[in-house]
């Protein structure tokens, strides 16, 4: 039996013996507020679509369901984007460990995931997406998603952690240009002793 099997076991038992809740409660709970969430998301196009054509507003219908095609294959890439892109903390030299085919990808399924409403994003999510602008090298975005899940979720320290991974990057073609101007002029230098 491994060290997870065995915490979920003991959560669960202490939340029996609790009354309910516990860890397992509120993971539970977490996970089907997002669904109710995501599904209320969804039916309101529906809701939308059915007040438009009561009033007759044909015009409205079309753009209604045009957004709803819109936010489909962005959340369809988002649900990509979670099956494919590595998870956990990126250290500095795992950013450029994926083949080019899987970077493309990334970069698509990113790309097509750009559109998608912020009621269907989590914090889980933006962290993600910030390990799959970071495998991209969009070192700048991959920055951003990581405050988005932190704004979100700010008990992650792995977010945290590939914040940092992430901003060191973005500095680090400031450091090879200043190296490049610096060293002529250090090169120069000559020491003279006393």
């Amino acid at each position: 039996m491994d060290v997870a099997t065995i915490i979920v076991g003991v959560a669960s038992a202490a939340a029996g013996l609790l009354g309910g809740g516990g860890l397992v409660g509120y993971l539970q709970n977490r996970a089907l507020t997002r669904r109710t969430q995501t599904q209320d998301f969804w039916d309101s196009f529906e809701k939308q679509i059915q007040l438009s054509e009561s009033a007759g507003d044909e015009a409205r219908v079309a753009s209604i369901r045009l957004e709803y095609s819109q936010q489909l294959e962005a959340w369809r890439a988002e649900q990509g984007l979670e099956k494919i892109v590595p998870r956990g903390t990126i250290l500095a030299e795992d950013a450029n460990v994926l083949a080019d085919a899987e970077i493309e990808q990334l970069a698509g399924l990113l790309g097509a995931s750009e559109p998608l409403s912020p009621a269907l994003q989590s914090g889980f999510g933006h962290f993600l997406r910030g390990n799959a602008h970071m495998y991209v090298g969009n070192f700048r975005e991959a920055a951003a998603a990581y405050r988005r899940s932190l704004n979100a979720a700010p008990d992650r320290p792995e977010t945290l952690g590939n914040l940092a991974v992430s901003l060191i990057k973005l500095q680090e073609p400031h450091k090879r240009r200043w190296k490049r101007r610096i060293e002529p002029w250090i090169s120069g230098l000559t020491i003279h002793s006393l």
